[in-house]
């Protein structure tokens, strides 16, 4: 089952085919991933609100956030989408 919430997505600078994206999901927890576009192969780490051992890294990955969204404001590069859950 796929948690609900919001993804935001910034381009890798360096290269065409690699991206940043940041799951901040309903629950407070938050999914780090870099892709890459070409072939779809992901690295993801889930950091947990409760329960989670990395409160000051989960709390970097929101200010990150809101890094992301003046990015995406200034020089747009993705749309933020809303993730429907189950």
């Amino acid at each position: 089952m796929r948690k609900s919430g919001k993804i935001y997505s910034r381009p890798d600078d360096m290269s065409n085919n690699q991206e940043l994206r940041l799951m901040a999901q309903n629950d407070g927890d938050c999914i780090l991933e870099i892709i890459n576009i070409d072939t779809m192969e992901r690295m993801q780490v889930e950091l947990c609100l409760s329960g989670g051992r990395s409160f000051n890294s989960l709390a970097a990955l929101k200010v990150l956030i809101e890094a992301m969204i003046q990015d995406e404001k200034e020089r747009p590069c993705r749309l933020f989408k809303l993730e429907e859950g189950e």
